[in-house]
């Protein structure tokens, strides 16, 4: 048995039932639901590269008005310098013409 405010109330798998789709529909239980993952730990900063070009960061851009038949942008960045490159693709891109723009505009150079 279940008291709630001084009555008994007989506890069901129906109530039970009742109060757990009320639960899930409430908006305000939902927001405040705490989660019961353990903790992730202290963060870890990552290592500084010794040399420039070691570590590269690439990201895609998408969105952008097409201009000579390429409408996004490959922004290639060094970790150390932060110094970037950005180059032209033509959507849909395979990881083959990736690496190809990389090798002849970034690599190269380098």
């Amino acid at each position: 048995m279940l008291l709630i405010k001084g009555s008994p109330l007989l506890c069901t798998r129906r109530l039970h039932s009742s109060v757990k789709q009320f639960i899930k529909a409430c908006d305000i239980c939902q927001r405040n639901e705490y989660e019961t993952l353990a903790s992730p730990g202290l963060l870890q900063s990552l290592p500084i590269p010794e040399k420039v070009w070691e570590d590269v960061s690439m990201y895609f851009i998408e969105g952008l008005p097409t201009s000579a038949s390429k409408s996004m942008v490959l922004e290639v960045v060094d970790k150390l310098s932060k110094y970037a490159y950005f180059l032209a693709l033509q959507h849909p891109y395979t990881a083959a013409n990736v690496a190809h723009v990389d090798l002849d505009n970034v690599f190269k150079l380098h």
